[in-house]
């Protein structure tokens, strides 16, 4: 648990990722036999030397916030959305800015989609610089991560997409020692969220056979039980046969769910009427690339405080341990 502890409370929107991918290199190293780079801020770690078939697991690890896009007279930051946020977490919600220099300024990001603002509570423009603040600067929720102890529930901020990443990672250090049939590359992915940048770049370095990609998506009916709802927490991960810009082969959907039949696990068919993944655009790379989404399903996601099912979490790591040694 505390791996995905130190992700969630991780600072990194889209081209300012460099927290998370520093992280990244120091946790993962020593589990991979070559690590890459593309040239918008993806990290790629490498296991297994049989080039001959490539599998491709992609994660991305930005998450949904703000830059600084100008500074008033009167103190007043005001902020530049990056990625879809939900609107009720632009009201008087705590943030913070991390400065060019590194610094973490803490205040309260306010005033709605119409007057996004940054609040320090100061009321001039040269007291505001003086503290290293800059337009371009990121700034992300100050949101800390909770363990419920209660259920497997926990709680954080970025959860979309930082479960996907200690998915990765886990995965990875499982696969240690393991006799592999191909090499494998666990992207940790740039700039999802302003438009699906990184996975691209990423399977172009890569060029897979396959690729796997591991989100999350909103649960929005938290409540509801009947059969209409496919993504219920706690009741297994999602296989997603369908979204707006991408539909997976069944050949792929069964390479998963024959999976998790074999190991008992629960699984969950759902379809993304809005929205996407990277799948949207890695699978058009080429001759094209098949491809499949798995997701873990959020509570509240794209805003300020995630909840995620940790069991949904854990079984989904169970089936790519097992399913990357079988490929």
């Amino acid at each position: 648990m505390n791996l995905l502890e130190t992700l969630s409370n991780l600072d990194a929107v889209a081209s300012n990722e460099d927290e998370i991918k520093n992280f990244l290199k120091t946790e993962l190293s020593q589990y991979a036999d070559e690590i890459l780079y593309d040239n918008l801020g993806s990290i790629i770690f490498k296991i297994g030397n049989n080039d001959n078939f490539k599998i491709m697991l992609d994660a991305h690890i930005d998450e949904v916030g703000f830059i600084v896009k100008n500074i008033l007279d009167n103190g007043k930051i005001l902020l530049k959305e990056l990625g879809n946020v939900s609107d009720y977490a632009k009201f008087n919600i705590r943030g913070r800015i991390t400065t060019t220099s590194g610094n973490k300024i803490y205040g309260i990001i306010n005033g709605g989609s119409d007057d996004l603002h940054f609040d320090l509570g100061i009321t001039n423009k040269n007291d505001i610089e003086k503290l290293g603040i800059e337009v371009g600067n990121m700034v992300c929720f100050a949101t800390e991560f909770k363990d419920y102890k209660i259920n497997n529930i926990v709680e954080g901020k970025a959860l979309d997409n930082r479960v996907g990443c200690y998915i990765l990672a886990q995965t990875i250090k499982k696969l240690k020692n393991k006799n592999l049939n191909s090499s494998i590359y666990f992207a940790f992915s740039s700039s999802e969220e302003v438009g699906l940048r990184g996975g691209k770049t990423a399977a172009s370095l890569i060029n897979p056979n396959i690729a796997f990609v591991i989100d999350v998506v909103s649960a929005k009916n938290v409540f509801d039980n009947s059969g209409l709802n496919t993504r219920k927490n706690g009741n297994g991960f999602l296989i997603e046969v369908y979204d707006k810009t991408f539909i997976p082969s069944k050949k792929m959907i069964n390479l998963v769910k024959n999976i998790a039949i074999k190991k008992n696990i629960k699984y969950q068919l759902d379809t993304m009427n809005g929205g996407g993944t990277n799948a949207g655009e890695i699978h058009k790379l080429g001759k094209g690339i098949p491809s499949l989404v798995t997701a873990i399903s959020l509570r509240y996601c794209h805003g300020s405080h995630s909840m995620v099912n940790m069991n949904d979490v854990n079984d989904l790591i169970n089936v790519y341990v097992q399913l990357l040694q079988e490929i």
